[in-house]
C-alpha cells in the first residue's frame, strides 16, 4: 500500500511539471515596446553598452542650475544618463566648484580665459554619473580663438576604456583652423589609445565636421531652433 502511494505521488508531481512546461510554452511572447531595445536599456540603465549623453547649450549655468536639478529629479532618463555635456556655461575662476556640484555626479570644468579671446560667454562643463563611472579624469584642455576643447577619460568597471571629447567651435571661427586643431587633438589621442572608444560632442555651429570625423563615428546633426 505504501509503495502504491509513493508511486501515485511521483506520478502526480511529474504530471504537474509537464503541465507547467506546456503552459509556459503556450504563453505568447511579448512583442513591440515591452520587448524592444529601448526597454532593455532602461532596465539596465547604469550599464549601457555605449554611454548615454545629454548635450545642452545652457547660456549661463549659474541661473539654470536649480532647473537642471529639478529636471534630473523628475526625469528618470536624465537621472540615469551617463554624461551631461553643457556648453556656454559662462563660469569664471572665482566661482567655486562647490556651488555647482550635483549629488551623485562628478564635475569637470573648462572655464573661459584670455586664451579663448572671449571676455564674456564661453565655457564647458561635464558631469559624469558616479553610478556609471567614478574614476573620470581630465586629460587635457585647449583654448584658442577658434576652439574650446576639454578631454575627459572615463573607464567604467564593466566596460573598456572610453574617452569623451567635448569642444565648442565659435560662430566667428575660421573653419579650416578649427578643424585642424580638432584633427590634431584627435590624432594625438588615437595614437596613444588605439582601442579606446571616442565620443565627440559639442557645438559645431557653421563648421561641417563630416570629412574630419568620418573615421571616428557617424556624425549626429541636431539643429538648434532656439532664438
Amino acid at each position: 500500500m505504501l509503495g502504491r502511494l509513493q508511486l501515485l505521488r511521483s506520478w502526480r508531481s511529474r504530471a504537474q511539471r509537464i503541465t507547467g512546461k506546456r503552459k509556459r510554452c503556450e504563453q505568447r511572447q511579448k512583442r513591440g515596446k515591452h520587448d524592444g531595445v529601448l526597454e532593455r536599456l532602461k532596465a539596465n540603465a547604469r550599464r549601457p553598452p555605449i554611454p548615454s549623453l545629454f548635450l545642452a547649450n545652457v547660456r549661463s549655468l549659474d541661473n539654470k542650475l536649480d532647473l537642471l536639478r529639478i529636471r534630473m529629479s523628475v526625469s528618470e532618463e536624465m537621472r540615469n544618463c551617463s554624461i551631461l555635456c553643457l556648453t556656454e556655461t559662462w563660469l569664471r575662476d572665482n566661482m567655486p566648484n562647490s556651488a555647482f556640484q550635483i549629488y551623485g555626479w562628478q564635475l569637470f570644468r573648462a572655464d573661459r580665459n584670455m586664451l579663448s579671446g572671449k571676455a564674456r560667454r564661453g565655457g564647458l562643463c561635464i558631469y559624469i554619473n558616479k553610478g556609471w563611472c567614478m574614476n573620470g579624469v581630465v586629460i587635457n584642455s585647449h583654448y584658442s580663438e577658434d576652439v574650446e576643447l576639454m578631454t575627459v577619460k572615463c573607464r567604467p568597471v564593466y566596460s573598456p576604456r572610453q574617452f569623451l571629447v567635448m569642444f565648442v567651435i565659435a560662430p566667428h571661427a575660421n573653419a579650416n583652423n578649427a578643424l585642424k586643431e580638432l584633427h590634431n587633438n584627435m590624432s594625438s589621442l588615437q595614437n596613444k589609445q588605439l582601442k579606446a572608444f571616442y565620443v565627440v560632442a559639442g557645438d559645431f555651429n557653421h563648421v561641417n565636421p563630416d570629412r574630419h570625423l568620418a573615421k571616428v563615428s557617424p556624425p549626429c546633426h541636431h539643429t538648434d531652433t532656439g532664438k
